[in-house]
């Protein structure tokens, strides 16, 4: 039985970028542990899971892989993840079939997320203004949280009003990271998540993880790797049974 790790593949979340992983790229590297990242366009749903499609296909091929997604990104790689081996939510959206990011923000948001995120005036995109920090970055240093807010971007509404039609996390192992000083998705949502995916890790941390608590996310997702990497020497996916 192959002992290499799985292939991790990275996916950010909503106004963020493929910037927000490095700490947790060069932490897997650190423990041999392969991981890449992707850019989403942030215009519509099913355009960024084509990107994160493509991006599982190509790993694939190098053996298997363990698919994260990070808040908004949850819905992406419900939506593409069907070829991974392992799905991983970190405090992110858990959708169910017919499920949109806007239909979902009631039961998951908080006070300070929705004082983070503006609509345009014609409705075309969704902007994280200064509230963000608060909702985000509650436990980061201010130089980071300064650093990150620089880099936000606006997101397309086709990214927040799209359904997924048929989530991967009901045919595929997947688990859950709770970040329990989490501002943005409140923790009654992350706790009913965790238990519908069967298995899950709190973390002392912000809704940003990868920066609050980098070192606790690393040797998490490593684990989830090796776990994949000697369960399927073959490459083949893992279903939930």
């Amino acid at each position: 039985m192959s002992k290499d790790p799985a292939g991790v593949v990275l996916v950010h979340g909503g106004g963020h970028g493929p910037w927000c992983w490095e700490p947790v790229v060069a932490g897997l590297d650190d423990l041999g542990v392969d991981a890449r990242t992707v850019e989403l366009p942030l215009r519509t749903l099913s355009e960024d899971a084509d990107v994160v499609r493509a991006a599982v296909h190509d790993a694939k091929a190098s053996g298997p892989v363990v698919l994260v997604g990070h808040s908004y990104a949850g819905l992406v790689i419900s939506a593409a993840g069907h070829e991974a081996d392992e799905l991983v939510y970190v405090a992110a959206v858990v959708p169910d079939a017919g499920d949109s990011g806007a239909g979902i923000t009631g039961a998951m948001g908080t006070p300070e997320l929705a004082r983070a995120m503006e609509f345009s005036t014609d409705g075309s995109n969704v902007t994280l203004n200064e509230h963000a920090a608060a909702a985000f970055y509650g436990r980061c240093s201010e130089e980071v949280a300064r650093n990150a807010m620089a880099r936000l971007r606006p997101q397309g509404v086709g990214t927040v009003t799209e359904e997924v039609a048929e989530p991967a996390w009901q045919t595929v192992s997947a688990s859950y990271v709770i970040c329990l000083h989490d501002r943005a998705v409140n923790q009654a949502y992350q706790q009913r998540s965790a238990e519908r995916l069967g298995r899950s890790v709190s973390l002392d941390a912000d809704h940003s993880a990868f920066f609050s608590a980098t070192d606790a996310l690393v040797e998490r997702l490593a684990e989830l790797a090796r776990a994949a990497g000697a369960a399927s020497p073959e490459g083949g996916g893992s279903v939930r049974s």
